[in-house]
């Protein structure tokens, strides 16, 4: 079975990290980035199952990624 792979969008490292721990321990392969652009950059350059992403972000939001 193919693991999911998930990326996570936020500007703050403590939840980064928290949440990379917490996926990663149920088993997902986990991709963090600080912001919105590194986000369309790493989306441009790979496949993710899903995104985790901050909605309130100064350089770009989530909403705004998700469009």
């Amino acid at each position: 079975m193919e693991v999911a792979k998930i990326l996570v969008v936020d500007d703050e490292p403590s939840i980064l990290k928290l949440l990379k721990e917490a996926l990663t321990q149920w088993g997902y392969q986990v991709a963090c980035v600080g912001t919105g652009t590194e986000a369309l950059e790493a989306i441009r350059t790979e496949l993710f199952d899903a995104a985790i992403t901050d909605i309130r972000m100064p350089e770009m939001s989530g909403l705004d990624k998700s469009s």
